[in-house]
């Protein structure tokens, strides 16, 4: 169906052993009612734990990886600091 779809990996491989630490890369192909292939913007969701400046630029760090502030979509709020 059309719209925004969750994706969660259980970190197993295809036999359902626990996949060797490392980095992973996800793919998401659309393919529409006459069978035509396409593909699809991906996203994640993560706690930021620090912003770092470099090269005039800021960059979040979200689990041990750098993002760039230009590619944030949304910023939600933890609960922690607003009474929540």
């Amino acid at each position: 169906a059309a719209g925004d779809h969750q994706f969660v990996w259980n970190g197993e491989d295809s036999d359902g052993k626990p996949a060797q630490e490392g980095t992973y890369e996800v793919e998401v192909k659309t393919i529409d009612k006459d069978k035509k292939e396409g593909s699809a913007s991906t996203f994640l969701e993560g706690v930021v734990h620090s912003i770092r400046y470099s090269q005039g630029g800021a960059y979040l760090m979200i689990d041990g990886e750098s993002y760039g502030i230009g590619d944030v979509l949304e910023v939600l709020s933890s609960g922690e600091n607003n009474g929540g």
